[in-house]
């Protein structure tokens, strides 16, 4: 039997501090398997870096910093990359192997605030009338169901905020009433959100809602002409010296107004210091300080006493130091204008121990480190601690199971019309080949516990780098399949004889069947 390839990203939400925000966040951030994925944007040059310092150089003690990365190394919590700036220098870069700083990577609903920049400068160039504007007028050539009912209120601004009155179900994920699926499946997804019935009264009530999103983004496009990737392009990104990005897009070819950006983590900390800078770069105004001041403004009250946001904004969530774009697994772009600071958290978390640590990391590090002192003794310390955070793992070749010898070079016909072989070298690496109609890919396997990264990734339809680590369980093979630009992790099961073979794929993060099928050997 095979079952298709469904991938599912586990939603979850930051413990404690984070928990509000992403269990709402992370609701609209997975790489469905219904969304088309065009060729990413190809990059044009290495683009601009932010300037660098020693963080006694600008008030900051190293210390604290220097006790998070080794928290992160001791601790093999799933941060891919964590950057701090303070007075708009880099004081802290770094990245856990196999991640690299010219990765991009998936900013899932990070996306949103990015939506958000990008319209208040379409609003400034006088593309869209401004944030009072009617839905229903910005779609005049579309028949929208219900137009001439409370829907007919509901302005930008609403959509902005969360609280367009949308009848939306984003939350749990999984379930076949899911509103985000049915939108991403759907042929027309503006038109999808657009005709959806109405629950509560325009501007009343908050309910994330990735379909607004994709709203605004439909507004941005239609009055620029352009797609989303490129307004972002000619208006934020090339000023910002930004030249390596990808914006992937839905099945009628529009781009995601609410996920689906990829950017690398140093970009990702241009766009937060560019509005702790109200709106300025390098002497230029990119972005208005109105539209700055305002998307920053609450616009939603606190739901929950014990949450880290204190209300949302225009696409961007509320914190008692600043403000936030979230995103699920970790992604956070973070904004303290109290201590003129921005930090980037770019991961790959998977469960309440580890997501909890974003919130360490912020309330016991970060920000404990901004004060008069430091001294260079302590930025050294904090560089052999950068070191050690990005160190190779130590090779472990393993000894090879009899099975292991007997299987290897041979080629497995799948159930599913595709083929598999995998080819043991030593203890130390497998090279594995999976055909089917769609493409061949063949990536190697580290098996002493060092990753292998390789640009062919077997899991269709994704695209982009991943790191294969692999395992035995007795005779049966565990490969982990760790995506370099995006959250997603999978384990597959390899089970193999002589004459036959199983595999079968699950989510890391929910334990979720992602893949089942099995084949004989050819001969």
């Amino acid at each position: 039997m095979t079952i298709p390839f469904v991938p599912r990203r586990q939603r979850q939400s930051w413990l404690a501090a984070f928990l509000a925000a992403l269990v709402l966040a992370s609701s609209s951030c997975v790489r469905n398997p219904q969304v088309t994925f065009p060729d990413p944007l190809e990059a044009h040059g290495e683009g601009t870096h932010l300037p660098r310092a020693a963080p006694s150089e600008v008030g900051v003690d190293a210390g604290p910093l220097e006790r998070m990365l080794h928290y992160l190394t001791s601790t093999k919590t799933n941060v891919h990359a964590i950057l701090v700036l303070r007075h708009g220098k880099l004081i802290l870069e770094a990245y856990a192997y196999p991640h690299r700083a010219t990765d991009r990577h998936a900013l899932y609903s990070c996306t949103k605030s990015v939506t958000s920049i990008i319209t208040g400068i379409a609003i400034a160039d006088g593309l869209i009338p401004g944030v009072e504007a009617r839905v229903v007028d910005l779609f005049p050539e579309r028949k929208i169901a219900g137009r001439d009912g409370p829907k007919g209120a509901v302005t930008l601004r609403d959509l902005l905020t969360m609280q367009g009155g949308f009848d939306w179900n984003e939350w749990p994920y999984s379930g076949p009433d899911n509103s985000l699926d049915a939108m991403v499946a759907s042929a027309d997804p503006t038109q999808y959100v657009l005709d959806r019935p109405m629950r509560f009264e325009p501007g009343k009530a908050f309910n994330y809602n990735t379909g607004s999103s994709q709203l605004i983004g439909a507004v941005v496009q239609q009055r620029t002409g352009k797609k989303l990737a490129a307004f972002a392009q000619e208006k934020l990104f090339g000023p910002l010296g930004i030249a390596d990005f990808s914006w992937y897009a839905l099945r009628d070819g529009s781009s995601w107004g609410g996920t689906g950006l990829q950017l690398r983590p140093e970009d990702m900390a241009k766009l937060g210091q560019l509005y702790l800078d109200h709106g300025t770069w390098q002497g230029k105004q990119l972005v208005p300080a109105s539209w700055v001041a305002e998307s920053t403004t609450k616009f939603t009250p606190k739901w929950d006493a014990n949450s880290f946001p204190i209300g949302y904004g225009y696409q961007w969530w509320m914190t008692e130091q600043g403000y936030t774009a979230l995103g699920s697994g970790g992604q956070a772009i973070l904004v303290n204008p109290a201590q003129d600071l921005v930090a980037v958290v770019v991961s790959s978390l998977e469960d309440s121990s580890a997501t909890g640590a974003i919130g360490i990391l912020l309330d016991l590090y970060v920000a404990p480190a901004v004060r008069d002192g430091g001294s260079t003794g302590a930025d050294e310390k904090l560089r052999a601690a950068i070191a050690a955070f990005e160190r190779k793992p130590e090779a472990k070749p393993i000894a090879l199971p009899s099975v292991a010898r007997s299987v290897s070079g041979a080629s497995f016909a799948l159930e599913d019309g595709s083929r598999f072989s995998i080819a043991y070298t030593d203890g130390s690496e497998a090279v594995a080949t999976f055909s089917s109609p769609k493409g061949s890919c063949t990536f190697p396997i580290g098996l002493d516990g060092v990753p292998r990264v390789s640009d062919c990734d077997p899991s269709w339809p994704w695209r982009g780098p991943a790191a294969f680590t692999g395992w035995f369980e007795g005779d049966v093979l565990l490969v982990r399949h760790a995506a370099i630009d995006a959250g997603n992790e999978f384990i597959y099961r390899m089970e193999m004889s002589e004459d036959r073979m199983e595999l079968s794929g699950i989510a890391r993060y929910n334990g979720a069947v992602v893949y089942r099928t099995r084949g004989k050997r050819e001969r």
